[in-house]
């Protein structure tokens, strides 16, 4: 059972350029998409909202980014 995560993260690991540029792909589309929909000007009228969803994401992608 513990063999499962450790497997995983190895694949991450040696993929660690190509998850790289995913995630960069990944991110500009997302800013694009965000751009277009006008969800920029929606997180400027919701300051809080807008920060409890970055520092979720931060929560998320930080110790991801520190491994790889």
């Amino acid at each position: 059972m513990h063999d499962l995560p450790k497997a995983i993260f190895d694949a991450l690991y040696d993929q660690r350029l190509l998850v790289a540029w995913g995630s960069i792909v990944l991110s500009a589309s997302l800013a694009i998409v965000a751009w277009r929909r006008g969800w920029l000007g929606a997180a400027r009228r919701h300051p809080s909202r807008a920060a409890a969803v970055v520092a979720t994401l931060v929560a998320i992608g930080a110790p991801l980014t520190w491994y790889l």
